[in-house]
């Protein structure tokens, strides 16, 4: 074999060479992107676990708006910092949720909360409104539509504390009047036709639901339609069943007239008219119609709860609560085929009202009609509820605290993240 020539040495040598920075190149290459996928994959898994953490304390977050609601609804302070504010550890984190009520509408609140775990933060805001449920909340309540045609005012008084006219010491351009609590509400149009309207107190509409006014209403509360619609059950058939077969009809007491007997025991029907007083005693009582007619009257002399399926009329006669008391006259009407073979052919609740028309009515199947200038002290429930005159209504706030469906609720109003958004 000839040896290697030693003009050919030096590029050998020079091929070694260039082999061995291309090999050193390629390697400091590969360490580079090593290097930056190791970075990434770092970055990305810092990235996820930020995510991760951001949304525990959004979580943490939560649980601090609803420690607030908590307090909200039932008005208690679990600690000395007030109603709604709250502060205290929660899954591995903390939270601190501040309350503020709104000066103008008491029963909403805007609470913010700020939510913390390890390294994160959210910020949070929510609005909420307080509501009551119960048979007679509000001094109107309509399930279907709430319609006044007139110069509608009302207000509130608590018959606990003296008469309406103790109360009324109050002035505005509504004139005079007593509380501010004079609500109204329906689960869908609050419709105003007519001359002004003055609400001394909320007018709320159902969902997604408009007051519709060709007038000029005054309404000094809250208007914003509520979430949900408030659930109005019907007193069962059998409340209607016990009180037709344990009542104090018997006690039934007549005066004038001098006619035929207003009340027919065999259809337990209260049919009045001329001058015929009819009184009834404190107690219950079964019909299947209550009408006064040509000035007839029926008075109330104690604690009475009445029944009736079929007409209760009294829109042509009047009514009087000797005990100025809402709650010592219940009205439940409701259509059922009671008693046995009587089935009502028309069911409304018809009134005038007056300086003694002291009372509660709950009836959302049947529809309730307040003719004339008239004051209604009490509240009422009704299917729809019509007013076609002057009508002044003064809630009263009492039946607040007497009612079988006494229920608080919330609703959310609305949901803002204070936050700045993640990167």
């Amino acid at each position: 074999m000839q040896p290697t020539p030693r003009s050919n040495r030096p590029a050998r040598a020079a091929e070694r060479g260039m082999v061995l920075w291309m090999t050193m190149l390629i390697v400091l290459m590969l360490g580079g992107l090593s290097t930056a996928f190791l970075w990434e994959g770092l970055g990305e898994k810092t990235a996820v676990e930020h995510r991760r953490t951001t949304l525990l304390a959004l979580e943490i977050c939560e649980m601090g708006a609803i420690s607030s609601t908590m307090e909200i609804t039932s008005l208690e302070d679990s600690t000395t910092d007030g109603v709604g504010n709250v502060t205290r550890p929660f899954a591995g984190g903390d939270f601190e949720s501040v309350a503020v009520q709104n000066p103008n509408f008491p029963d909403r609140w805007r609470i913010t909360t700020r939510g913390t775990y390890r390294l994160s933060t959210k910020r949070i805001e929510i609005g909420v409104r307080r509501r009551e449920r119960s048979e007679w909340v509000e001094g109107l309540f309509a399930k279907d539509d709430l319609t006044f045609n007139g110069d509608v005012r009302t207000d509130s008084f608590d018959s606990r504390l003296g008469t309406y006219a103790s109360q009324a010491t109050n002035n505005d351009a509504g004139g005079p009047h007593a509380g501010t609590r004079g609500h109204i509400g329906s689960n869908a149009t609050i419709r105003v036709t007519g001359s002004a309207m003055h609400v001394r107190g909320n007018a709320i509409p159902g969902p997604l639901s408009p007051i519709e006014a060709s007038g000029t209403p005054t309404i000094l509360g809250d208007t914003l339609p509520r979430r949900a619609e408030v659930p109005l059950p019907e007193v069962p058939q059998s409340e209607f069943e016990a009180a037709l077969a344990t009542n104090d009809n018997a006690g039934i007491l007549v005066a004038g007239g001098g006619g035929k007997p207003p009340y027919t025991a065999k259809t337990y029907a209260l049919v009045a008219n001329g001058t015929t007083v009819v009184t009834l005693p404190g107690g219950t009582y079964f019909f299947s119609e209550v009408r006064l007619s040509g000035g007839a009257q029926l008075k109330v002399t104690g604690a009475a709860t009445i029944y009736v399926t079929g007409q209760f009329d009294l829109g042509g006669g009047t009514f009087v609560n000797t005990t100025g008391i809402a709650s010592n006259m219940l009205v439940y009407a409701h259509p059922y085929a009671l008693p046995g073979g009587v089935t009502p052919s028309h069911s409304e609740v018809i009134f005038s009202g007056g300086s003694g028309s002291a009372l509660a009515v709950y009836a959302p199947a049947v529809d309730v009609t307040v003719n004339g200038n008239s004051d209604v002290y009490g509240a009422l429930v009704g299917r729809q509820i019509k007013s076609t005159g002057d009508a002044f209504f003064h809630y009263d706030v009492a039946l607040g605290d007497w009612n079988k469906l006494s229920l608080v609720y919330m609703e959310r109003l609305y949901w803002k993240d204070l936050s700045a958004p993640l990167r």
